[in-house]
């Protein structure tokens, strides 16, 4: 099946298995004659994004494409001189900004412990939230069972927030040393003090619902949902 043969099976899909993928460059296609290469980099596009993003993730992406490629299309200028020129215009082809993208999102993408898949809905998160704080839950039970302290069992749950680069902060208010409290008894009773207000966070499922929103929504933002 040569390229145009894919392109029209293509178009006969869009208004069913791509109609989420429904972003245009009206104003690029009016004023300048380049259909057929939006058709044949409207296809290239949104194979790449269809089925390797989550949807949500795709459907946005492809509308910063479009955007791009329109801008270029209106800008570039009929005639290219030199190689200067001809590397330039290279360099800001919106199916080379699309490559990048794609590739800049799988990798921040495997810095969830969980597929972005279950974080695309608000439901999600909450279920993921719900897991993670049951989960810290838990591991209190296994350790507190074998007789560890405080300290050491926030030690041991933390590393389950590790896994998302989660870190409770510490209190903002300390205790004063008690009259007749020893130097070393006050320390360690901070540190007691200090390990509970932290548990209590991963134990906490709306700290990890807040923790695992701000994540996904910078993870949007910087890969380009929200500001492409």
């Amino acid at each position: 099946m040569n390229l145009r043969q894919k392109i029209s099976k293509f178009q006969l899909q869009l208004p069913t298995k791509y109609r989420d993928f429904t972003a245009k460059p009206d104003k690029a296609l009016a004023a300048v004659n380049c259909a057929y290469q939006w058709e044949v980099d409207q296809h290239f596009a949104i194979t790449k994004l269809y089925g390797n993003l989550v949807e949500e993730v795709a459907v946005a992406l492809f509308s910063g494409f479009v955007r791009k490629w329109q801008k270029y299309y209106l800008t570039k200028p009929l005639v290219i001189v030199n190689q200067k020129e001809k590397k330039k215009w290279e360099d800001k082809n919106p199916n080379r900004w699309l490559r990048k993208r794609i590739k800049m999102i799988k990798r921040t993408a495997k810095l969830f412990p969980v597929s972005t898949a279950r974080l695309k809905s608000d439901g999600l998160r909450a279920m993921e939230a719900q897991v993670w704080s049951l989960k810290c839950a838990s591991t209190v039970g296994e350790f507190a069972n074998d007789g560890l302290t405080v300290v050491d069992i926030v030690d041991e749950v933390q590393k389950l927030a590790d896994q998302w680069g989660f870190k409770p902060l510490p209190p903002t208010q300390v205790s004063e040393q008690l009259e007749g409290e020893s130097t070393a008894d006050y320390l360690f009773r901070i540190k007691e003090d200090e390990a509970w207000f932290h548990l209590e966070r991963l134990l906490d499922e709306s700290w990890w619902r807040n923790r695992i929103e701000v994540a996904y929504r910078q993870f949007c933002e910087h890969k380009g949902l929200h500001s492409i």
